[in-house]
This record gives structure tokens, C-alpha cells and sequence, in this order.
């Protein structure tokens, strides 16, 4: 379970609509797909994506970083971004971070390296969109793959 981010540290108070949509925060396959919680099967909060060690794993919309450290030991380092509304991103299974808590991130910018941290196995990012604590299907608010 990702560590619980509770409100951002002096985020507004907003009733934004949700993003229209993020951008992908490492090009590469999925690993693994996303798993709703409560069917029959293990659930799994985010993707995992393959990329190389080492890559930049960027930020999927602007937003403030309200995480930045080790997480749990399943997700190893891990960011959190809050992009007002209730809507966070995380990233983990990260080899570096690169932002620290109260940093303001823009789009594309740059929060960590892709690593094998926590329970990955090989080089990966594990990626979540949340709304209200709650994990959604990153896919679904993420760009058609090239």
C-alpha cells in the first residue's frame, strides 16, 4: 500500500475538474496492468512500466511534490505529486529521487530515475493516479501509446 498522502502541506482548497488528462511519465512497455480492488484477483494500485536504469521519470502533470523518500518496502523510493483536486500522482521503484518534499513540479519535469527498488525486478517505474486516496487506472488518463 502507498504510503498515505493525506492533503498536501498548504495545497488550496480546490473543486478543479480533473486534469484532462496526464502525461506518460517514462516511455516503455507495461509490465504489469492495473488491478481494481475487490475482484477475485490480487489488485495492483498502478502500472509498472519498463525502461532502462537510470531513465528520467518525469512528472505527469505540474502539481507539488508531497513525498519524497523511501516508501514502503514493496515501492522502494518513492515521489508523490499533488496536482490540486484531490488528484495525486506517485512514482516508484525509483533508483534516485530528484525533487524533495514542498518542491513545485512542472509537467515534464524530472522527479527521480528509473531503478529496481522495492519489489521490482528488474528496471521499471510503478506508476499511480489517484483521486480522493483512491487509485484509478492510469491508463485510462494517460495518451493513446505511440
Amino acid at each position: 500500500m502507498a504510503p498515505d498522502p493525506g492533503p498536501a502541506p498548504g495545497a488550496p482548497k480546490t473543486l478543479a475538474q480533473p486534469p484532462a488528462r496526464f502525461a506518460w511519465p517514462v516511455k516503455g512497455e507495461i509490465r504489469r496492468d492495473f488491478v481494481a480492488r475487490g475482484g477475485s484477483k490480487a489488485f495492483h494500485d498502478g502500472i509498472d512500466i519498463k525502461a532502462d536504469k537510470g531513465t528520467a521519470a518525469r512528472a505527469a502533470a505540474a502539481g507539488t511534490v508531497i513525498y519524497a523518500a523511501q516508501g514502503p518496502k514493496e515501492y522502494g523510493l518513492t515521489v508523490i505529486i499533488h496536482h490540486g483536486g484531490r488528484w495525486t500522482t506517485t512514482y516508484s521503484f525509483l533508483d534516485k529521487i530528484t525533487v524533495k518534499d514542498g518542491d513545485k513540479v512542472k509537467a515534464g519535469e524530472r522527479v527521480g530515475l528509473v531503478g529496481e527498488t522495492g519489489l521490482a525486478t528488474e528496471p521499471q517505474l510503478h506508476f499511480e493516479v489517484r483521486r480522493n486516496r483512491v487509485a484509478l487506472d492510469p491508463v485510462k488518463y494517460l495518451p493513446k501509446a505511440d
